[in-house]
């Protein structure tokens, strides 16, 4: 069924999308405020008992010239947002990981992970089923580690380890990965995985 320029599943998709952002923008104000939000969402399931981590504190290294900020402090703003992504993601906390994203984002896994099968992967919900869904339930323990993040303008990028144990081989994973962020209006449109695929690949025993 159409409704004009766009399709019913593209207006319910809009919709859901946009509700899932502000659910999230809640949630995250309430852990500020000390609070220990319920997780509702369907991929929440997943993430249940995973591990709180500590996030270091991130800190501006020169001005912004890439937006209309006076203060020139847009960046500082970027990476927080990606740092909040992190710490939801670690609380199982999926609305505020899914909310986050622009409806129309492009998401790319590394090429050469068996999770990149896919690429590009357009939306949230393209993201949830095919990565995160997929590594959830491919890995015991999984873990996103970043260890340091670094902002240019409305990039940020990330760099890290994950971490977990392959359900069916039973190897072990202990991978560094550099995640590219782009962050416009508060949410993401874009993102980049690069990370040891050799590794992924022997783990998961696709090598």
């Amino acid at each position: 069924m159409r409704l004009g320029p766009v399709t019913l599943a593209e207006s319910v998709l809009q919709v859901t999308s946009h509700t899932a952002h502000h659910r999230g923008q809640v949630l995250a104000r309430i852990r500020e405020l000390g609070g220990d939000p319920t997780l509702i969402d369907f991929v929440a399931r997943l993430w249940r008992g995973r591990p709180a981590a500590e996030w270091p504190a991130i800190r501006a290294t020169k001005r912004c010239t890439t937006c209309p900020s006076p203060s020139g402090e847009c960046h500082v703003v970027e990476s927080r947002s990606v740092q909040s992504l992190y710490d939801a993601f670690a609380h199982g906390d999926a609305d505020t990981v899914l909310g986050a994203l622009h409806p129309g984002v492009d998401w790319r896994e590394a090429e050469g992970s068996p999770y990149a099968d896919q690429n590009p992967y357009i939306g949230p919900l393209r993201v949830a089923e095919g990565v995160f869904e997929r590594l959830l339930s491919d890995f015991e323990g999984f873990t996103v580690t970043p260890e340091q993040l670094v902002a240019d303008g409305h990039t940020v990028v990330s760099l890290g380890r994950y971490a977990g144990t392959h359900a069916a081989t039973g190897e072990a994973l202990d991978a560094q990965f550099v995640h590219a962020w782009t962050i416009e209006d508060g949410r993401v449109t874009r993102f980049q995985q690069y990370t040891d695929t050799a590794q992924f690949q022997r783990v998961t025993g696709t090598a």
